[in-house]
C-alpha cells in the first residue's frame, strides 16, 4: 500500500479492487472509495494559531445475495482489510430480509479522467502572505 503521503494512483486503487473483488461470494458486489484531504489555517491578531492538514480515505462496500443487501465500511486501502470489510457485508446480508423492490446495481459507464492535480500550486510560496499578515499586527 502506498505510504499515506503519496497520491493514490488510479492503476493501485483498481488493482486492489479487482483483486478484492475475486474474493466476493456475493451475486453482486459493489466498492466505492471515498478519498478527501482538509486543511484549516486559523488566525488571531495576524498571525497563524493553528494550521492542520487531514486525509482520510473511506472504502464503501456492499454486496448483493439475491435481494438481500449488505453494506460495510473501512478507512483502509489495504487488500485484507477490504476483504474483511466485503466478508462483514456478506454477513449482514445473510440476516437481511430481502429487499423485494431491488432489481440490481446500476450499470454506469467508466468514469472520464479528472485533471486535478495543479503543480504550480505546489511551487507557490506561503512566505510572502506570511509577511503580510505579519505587517497587520499591531
Amino acid at each position: 500500500m502506498p505510504e499515506r503521503s503519496e497520491i493514490l494512483s488510479r492503476d493501485y486503487i483498481l488493482s486492489t479492487f479487482k483483486k478484492a473483488l475475486e474474493f466476493s461470494k456475493a451475486d453482486q458486489t459493489e466498492i466505492v472509495l471515498e478519498s478527501e484531504e482538509l486543511s484549516l489555517t486559523r488566525f488571531a491578531d495576524s498571525k497563524i494559531t493553528q494550521n492542520l492538514t487531514t486525509a482520510d480515505n473511506k472504502v464503501v462496500v456492499r454486496t448483493i445475495d439475491g435481494k438481500r443487501i449488505g453494506v460495510s465500511v473501512s478507512n483502509s486501502l489495504d487488500l485484507d482489510n477490504i476483504k474483511q470489510a466485503i466478508k462483514a457485508a456478506q454477513e449482514i446480508s445473510s440476516v437481511q430480509t430481502p429487499d423485494e423492490q431491488f432489481v440490481s446495481l446500476p450499470q454506469s459507464p467508466a468514469a472520464l479522467p479528472v485533471d486535478a492535480y495543479k503543480p504550480l500550486i505546489f511551487l507557490r510560496s506561503i512566505a510572502p502572505k506570511l509577511s503580510a499578515a505579519s505587517m497587520m499586527s499591531p
